[in-house]
């Protein structure tokens, strides 16, 4: 079976009576027309193992009709088939949480992942802590089970980063969505690009289009995006971007939704042509609040590391068009996601520790990531390079430029 045809059977496994369609659809993440596409296999699978049967009746629900011993024979090639490891348990226990609408017991999940509660139990620990640093809660209430708490932005800002470390550890993205959605997102989005003259970079394309499937899938489980004092005036783009998602996916965006994607745009990079850089940069429209911080960093920062950063043009621009986008996302709290944030805090310690104090002395009340600390840390960082001519001192440190580069421009 696929991993979709066994997250279906594992949750039919655990439950205690019918359970409908939709709330299979909404626990695995996929439609429920997906769903209903699933259950020839399944019969098959059943068929040939000799497992029961699935009953699906319209009034009453989808249920195993099993034996004992069927029972058993089905728990042991679900163990061995789609048990999954224990490196990514974490992350499927929290998106499993995150994703579906009912409470969850110990118990329940124990059952899923074919563990002790007392495994799940430390489990949820781990789980809690990495949602605290997207704002999100996890309480577990006696007599209901396990409680999400959090605004539905953060619930999306964390599932994107589960997305970001399965997609780079398996490069699979059919876990999570349709191939045929995301070819067709991207599709639209490289028109808009080229019908407007300007390109995102890779990793700024992903992450909208992960920010769009994401939506989609939320709005059609009746999540929705709450934002106060919104200003309906959008750039064209945005409003034909938004005419042909709601004509892809026959879901409408409300106002709330439409701000959320335009900060998204707001906040991604976009390729500058190195032949013409400077060209480049002078069309770009950037704030002049952007300028004023861009300025002012390399000010403090120069103050307190003794280097010349200051009139330094090159780092101007790449820091100014890098900080357009990264103070969109701290903030409306997008996380963006560094592979090579421990990498960097280690290579240049001295570096980014006093960039950290340079940006929380200039504006107290934004709380900036470690994660996009580390991107500016590089910027800095290369230029410091470009200083020195002893070529040989430049070899360890590009090493991370293009680690970065090839990973996902920065």
């Amino acid at each position: 079976m696929t991993s979709r045809q066994v997250a279906i059977v594992l949750y039919l496994f655990v439950q205690n009576g019918p359970v409908s369609i939709q709330a299979i659809a909404e626990t695995i993440n996929c439609s429920d027309k997906t769903v209903r596409n699933e259950w020839s296999a399944i019969d098959e699978y059943f068929q040939s193992h000799q497992l029961g049967r699935v009953v699906r009746k319209q009034s009453k629900g989808v249920y195993l009709d099993q034996t004992d011993e069927e029972a058993d024979r089905l728990r042991e090639l679900l163990s061995s088939e789609g048990a999954p490891k224990q490196t990514n348990r974490h992350d499927e226990l929290a998106r499993m949480l995150v994703s579906t609408r009912d409470s969850l017991t110990v118990t329940q999940l124990a059952d899923h992942f074919y563990v002790s509660r007392s495994v799940i139990r430390e489990d949820l620990t781990g789980v809690a802590v990495q949602m605290q640093k997207f704002g999100i809660g996890l309480e577990r209430k006696p007599n209901v089970g396990i409680v999400i708490t959090g605004e539905e932005k953060d619930r999306r800002s964390f599932l994107a980063e589960l997305f970001h470390r399965s997609f780079q550890a398996s490069g699979q993205i059919r876990d999570w969505f349709s191939p045929f959605d995301w070819a067709a997102v991207e599709r639209v989005i490289r028109s808009i690009e080229k019908e407007h003259n300007w390109t995102l970079t890779y990793r700024a394309r992903t992450s909208i289009i992960v920010h769009i499937l994401l939506s989609v899938k939320r709005m059609k489980q009746n999540f929705f995006i709450n934002m106060r004092d919104l200003d309906d005036r959008y750039p064209g783009y945005l409003d034909t971007l938004i005419q042909q998602l709601e004509s892809l996916f026959n879901i409408r965006w409300k106002s709330a939704e439409k701000r959320y994607l335009f900060y998204h745009f707001q906040s991604a990079r976009i390729e500058l042509n190195e032949s013409s850089s400077e060209h480049s940069f002078l069309t770009l429209t950037l704030s002049d609040s952007t300028l004023r911080f861009t300025n002012q960093l390399m000010d403090d920062v120069t103050e307190r590391t003794g280097y010349p950063f200051r009139n330094d043009q090159n780092l101007f621009r790449s820091l100014a068009l890098h900080l357009e986008g990264s103070l969109i996302r701290i903030q409306q709290n997008f996380r963006m996601h560094n592979p090579l944030v421990f990498d960097v805090r280690k290579q240049y310690p001295y570096l980014f520790e006093m960039i950290l104090q340079s940006l929380e002395r200039l504006d107290l009340s934004l709380n900036w990531h470690h994660d996009e600390v580390a991107y500016l840390t590089i910027h800095f960082q290369v230029a410091l390079e470009h200083l020195d001519d002893r070529v040989e001192d430049l070899c360890a440190s590009r090493l991370y430029v293009q680690r970065v580069e090839a990973w996902g421009n920065f």
